[in-house]
């Protein structure tokens, strides 16, 4: 099996795609390692874009685009529980490990008592003479590890005021509880990059050992991650990241992944044709790159779609409803709408409902209960869910592994990428455990 599937994967696929080669080259391994995890190869090899590039080249795009979110939708949820069984398999081993290692030494302890006292050897003796003392460079490489008692992890979640950013402490402070640690979550009231950036800084000042953070804008958080990991602090991001930075490693979405996805949707939704708005809570990095990757598919996939108004600043909702209102005064042709933030979606609707606009296809941002409420009586289309949930807890469960192990084992160096998902009335049953836990935490 093995040789047929490096046959297909040497000669048939890499060869006409660079980025499949890299997509693949990550298959390969964990086909390799985990061959029992097929719907979890499955799912890489869907979003690899694989078969949508295959359904794009027979001039059926749209049918088989349907069918490839579809597929993809279900493998997600076994690999969803493929990462939970990781990480619980991963606790049982820590904790048989602690164990063994406790017999070992308590057995170590009677040998000690019991026989000759192993440091008066002549061969401990002479390894003591003859060891070198280690050198400065030796010191420098040796991992400080740390127990996991003595752990402070803080989390930085943009805000405390909005309810993505609840998701986001739940899922850290459920990974705190989880293993045992103290987690600290806090965020600005006004949601600026400013004042979270001094926030860190304010962190990093009272000791913490280390950092999650949500990169608003990622060329202004990259001196202070910088600066936490000259000091010794690892800094993970989620949701958000800042690559550019000494950061460890980022747990989140791939913004452009699922814009592209996004796009696709709505022109499905559309009939390849119609003029569209879109929308930004800011001018961040992060916000506008969903934006133009939302465009730039719609130009190649739906050339019939006109992006009609770009509108950048929604964050303020007196200010988002005026501009959204400019928009379609100018544009009361547009049918579609989407959001790079959660509540752009509400906005939306709050505005054409008030000039009497039925909008085709509106898609926002984040599995939230207004938008669900919106979706369940069909007033939006589609929720982008970006696993607000999942981000924050494996953000945390990263930093243990990095300060425990002085490396990360479970996870990858760089972009851990959740999958893309756009949830729909037809879809939503599947995250009813999602749901049901953002209502606990509400309460």
């Amino acid at each position: 099996m093995n040789a047929i599937f490096k046959a297909l994967y040497y000669g048939v696929f890499v060869k006409s795609n660079r980025y499949l080669q890299l997509q693949l080259d990550d298959m390969l391994f964990v086909f390799l390692i985990a061959k029992r995890e097929l719907p979890f190869l499955l799912a890489k090899l869907l979003k690899s874009g694989f078969l949508f590039i295959l359904f794009k080249s027979i001039d059926k795009h749209l049918a088989f685009s349907q069918i490839h979110d579809i597929i993809y939708l279900a493998l997600t949820v076994t690999q969803n529980k493929i990462i939970s069984r990781r990480i619980t398999e991963m606790r049982r081993y820590q904790k048989v490990l602690c164990i063994f290692l406790a017999t070992v030494l308590m057995l170590a302890g009677f040998s000690g008592c019991t026989g000759q006292d192993d440091a008066d050897t002549p061969a401990t003796q002479a390894s003591e003479q003859t060891s070198p003392p280690a050198t400065n460079d030796e010191a420098d490489n040796v991992v400080e590890t740390m127990n996991p008692e003595d752990i402070r992890i803080f989390v930085e979640h943009f805000s405390n005021t909005i309810e993505v950013a609840m998701q986001w402490r739940y899922g850290a402070m459920r990974a705190g509880e989880e293993l045992g640690i103290h987690v600290s979550v806090n965020g600005a009231e006004d949601a600026t990059a400013e004042r979270n950036i001094a926030i860190i800084e304010q962190a990093i000042a009272q000791g913490y050992h280390g950092i999650a953070s949500i990169a608003l804008v990622s060329d202004a958080y990259a001196p202070v991650y910088n600066r936490a990991t000259e000091l010794g602090i690892p800094v993970m991001t989620y949701h958000m990241d800042a690559p550019e930075s000494m950061r460890v490693a980022y747990f989140g979405p791939n913004q452009e992944s699922y814009a592209r996805a996004a796009a696709r949707f709505m022109a499905g939704e559309l009939g390849m044709e119609g003029q569209v708005i879109t929308l930004q809570g800011t001018p961040s990095d992060t916000e506008t790159l969903k934006v133009d990757m939302f465009v730039d598919e719609l130009t190649s996939y739906a050339p019939d779609i006109e992006v009609v108004v770009r509108i950048n600043d929604t964050l303020d909702p007196a200010g988002s409803f005026e501009r959204i209102s400019a928009a379609l005064t100018a544009h009361p042709d547009a049918v579609g709408f989407f959001s790079a933030t959660s509540r752009g979606g509400s906005d939306v609707v709050t505005v054409t409902e008030s000039m009497g606009i039925t909008p085709v296809s509106v898609v926002t941002m984040d599995l939230i209960s207004y938008n669900v409420e919106l979706l369940r009586e069909g007033r939006i289309t589609g929720i982008v869910d970006q696993g607000a949930l999942t981000s924050g807890y494996l953000a945390v469960m990263a930093l243990f592994e990095q300060l425990t192990q002085g490396e990360l084992t479970n996870f990858h160096l760089g972009a851990n990428y959740l999958p893309d998902v756009i949830v729909t009335l037809e879809t939503l049953p599947q995250f009813e455990d999602q749901l049901e836990a953002v209502s606990e935490m509400m309460q």
